[in-house]
């Protein structure tokens, strides 16, 4: 097994195993158990591990529900489940509203859990209802993609969508715990799997120059590539980690993402925003080498470096990204692979700066 420790304010492990997902109940079980024991709980009071209400999609839900209902059984738990549709819509106000209700109509107290089985759609879902059900209740993140492995899955932060933007409701709340199953992985259709890979590579960008190398030649294996996304997310998180300095940098190629999401109506998905938002900054610098080996290792891993958005819809919704501050936003510019800087635009710099990458 490969352990991962995030150093925040309330540190949790991150564990990476084949087969885990068969033991999540009884390892959530053992940590409730002893987080008891730690508030010197009476004896008496160590009857059962509470409420588990595992939210996941449809998709996932023929896949591994039963399974993970009958682990979190298995380890005294009262499970109940709540299943929403896949994709970017059901990320919203009004289905967290109803898993918030939910929460309450089964008689959900802060002693008890919510865990997310799913990818990046259910984990922001589930742990923003988490955050906000009676001011915070313990979440467990179980992501069954590859991107939610990698990202979004670590690091706490949680939102929904509105109308106007991507993730523009959210709150920071640590899971509890991460547990990862790169078994689950093998269910994938291949361009599912290939979009979490572009957050990897985004992660080898930034601190991994190895890392990127491994997707630069084609050769890597996916439980290291989740221990070494995982480990440098981890790092950075722990040192800053509601986003008030270096955390920016875990945002290169994003602000061009979200903005292409936006305007696609979400029928573009993360993963590949991401990777057209990597080629994107990478191009607007004007670093020609460094450009040809971005686009060469998107190509070689099955992401676009394009899409076919006219740019000036693209940056039409670049003021409501979440970095702005005030006229000002904060863009993250490659200067090297395993290297890139943090730089404040005023927001027609910005653009006429990200234009030039989709040009």
């Amino acid at each position: 097994m490969k352990t991962v420790l995030v150093k925040t304010g309330r540190p949790y492990e991150v564990l990476i195993e084949h087969g885990i997902l068969d033991r999540s109940g009884e390892i959530i079980a053992a940590q409730r158990a002893q987080q008891l024991l730690d508030f010197d709980y009476s004896e008496g009071e160590l009857i059962a591990p509470g409420k588990v209400c595992i939210v996941t999609d449809k998709n996932v839900e023929a896949l591994y529900l039963e399974e993970t209902r009958v682990s979190f059984r298995a380890g005294g738990f009262d499970v109940c489940n709540f299943v929403i549709d896949g994709g970017e819509y059901s990320k919203t106000m009004e289905v967290a509203n109803s898993l918030i209700s939910f929460l309450a109509e089964m008689g959900f107290t802060r002693t008890d859990l919510v865990v997310a089985l799913g990818g990046g759609v259910v984990g922001d879902l589930a742990g923003f209802a988490a955050s906000m059900y009676m001011r915070g209740i313990d979440y467990v993140q179980i992501p069954t993609t590859v991107l939610a492995a990698v990202d979004s899955s670590v690091g706490g932060k949680t939102a929904v969508n509105l109308p106007e933007g991507k993730n523009l409701a959210g709150s920071f709340h640590q899971p509890i715990k991460v547990i990862i199953d790169p078994g689950v992985f093998d269910t994938l259709p291949s361009d599912i799997y290939n979009q979490g890979l572009a957050e990897s590579i985004k992660a080898g960008m930034i601190a991994d120059r190895f890392l990127f190398e491994g997707f630069e030649l084609g050769s890597f294996d996916i439980e290291d590539v989740i221990a070494k996304s995982v480990a440098i997310k981890s790092r950075i998180v722990s040192e800053d980690e509601k986003e008030h300095g270096v955390r920016t940098l875990l945002n290169l190629g994003h602000t061009i993402a979200h903005a292409i999401e936006k305007a696609s109506a979400y029928e573009i998905a993360h993963g590949d925003a991401v990777a057209i938002g990597l080629y994107t900054v990478t191009k607007a610098t004007g670093a020609k080498k460094l450009c040809e080996r971005v686009y060469r290792t998107l190509s070689l891993n099955g992401l676009p470096w394009a899409c076919d958005i006219p740019a000036d819809e693209i940056l039409a919704q670049i003021a409501l990204d979440k970095k702005r501050r005030g006229d000002e936003i904060r863009l993250v510019i490659p200067i090297r692979i395993g290297e890139c800087e943090i730089r404040e635009y005023s927001l027609e710099d910005a653009k006429a700066f990200l234009a030039k990458g989709l040009e």
